[in-house]
C-alpha cells in the first residue's frame, strides 16, 4: 500500500513538472549581409535546427535539448531590446542544459541561438 501510495505521489510530481513546460518555437532569421539587406535567394531555404527549447515558469528555467550533440550561442534581450543573458552551450556531454532566468521580471524576451552561420529566434513571456 505505501508503494502505491509514493507511485501516485511521484507521478503526480511527474506530471504537475510537465505542465508547467511550453514550447519556445524558433524560426530562421535571414541576416543582413551588405548595407543592410539580405544576400537575394533563388529559393527559399529551409534550415532545420535540432535544438528544442522549453519554457518551464515554476522553475523560471529555459530547458534545452539537442540529442545531435552541437553547439551554440545564445542571446537573451528584454523588450527593450537589452541582451540580459548570453553563452555558450556545449552538447557534447549532455542532451539537456537549462539557462536560468529566474531573475528576470515579468515580460516579453527574444532568444536568438546562432549556429554556425544561421540565426534562429524565438520569443517567451514570463508572468
Amino acid at each position: 500500500m505505501a508503494i502505491t501510495i509514493a507511485l501516485v505521489f511521484q507521478s503526480m510530481n511527474v506530471w504537475s513538472a510537465t505542465n508547467s513546460l511550453s514550447p519556445v518555437y524558433l524560426s530562421y532569421r535571414h541576416t543582413p549581409k551588405l548595407n543592410g539587406t539580405p544576400k537575394p535567394s533563388k529559393a527559399p531555404v529551409n534550415y532545420n535546427l535540432a535544438l528544442n527549447v522549453f519554457l518551464d515558469e515554476d522553475f523560471r528555467q529555459l530547458i534545452m535539448q539537442d540529442l545531435s550533440r552541437q553547439q551554440y550561442t545564445y542571446y537573451i534581450y528584454d523588450e527593450n531590446e537589452e541582451i540580459v543573458s548570453q553563452g555558450n552551450m556545449d552538447f557534447t556531454n549532455s542532451n539537456n542544459l537549462t539557462i536560468n532566468i529566474w531573475p528576470y521580471q515579468t515580460g516579453i524576451y527574444t532568444l536568438f541561438i546562432i549556429y554556425g552561420e544561421h540565426t534562429y529566434c524565438g520569443t517567451f513571456e514570463l508572468c
